[in-house]
């Protein structure tokens, strides 16, 4: 992958995780005690734009609910809806809050992923 593709997957993983805070999706605390913490990973598309000829580098940033306890009953009908469920989630390798690199994401709303 050449420097001006990397680039361009830096800045969709950034506007991604723009997107996330600007919609109040998760808050930085401490992982209480007997929580058990998802993990997450990005999914990259390119998409063209029928009115341009430049593609759109898109990233998009996925829990891996798989790993949820067994009957646990998330409702992801509407994406970003607010949850009433505890999920935590590690912070994104790379983009860790100097500072608070122990600390993981209580999700506020609801990602692609959840079951």
């Amino acid at each position: 992958m050449g420097s001006e593709e990397t680039q361009k997957w830096m800045d969709a993983m950034q506007d991604e995780i723009k997107s996330l805070h600007d919609n109040h999706t998760y808050n930085l605390v401490k992982l209480p005690n007997g929580k058990k913490v998802l993990e997450n990973r990005w999914i990259y598309r390119i998409k063209q734009e029928s009115n341009s000829s430049y593609p759109r580098y898109k990233a998009i940033l996925v829990v891996r609910g798989f790993r949820q306890r067994k009957g646990m009953d998330v409702k992801t009908t509407f994406l970003h809806g607010d949850l009433e469920e505890e999920i935590y989630m590690k912070q994104l390798d790379g983009f860790q809050i100097s500072g608070k690199e122990d600390y993981v994401c209580r999700l506020k709303k609801s990602l692609y992923g959840l079951k």
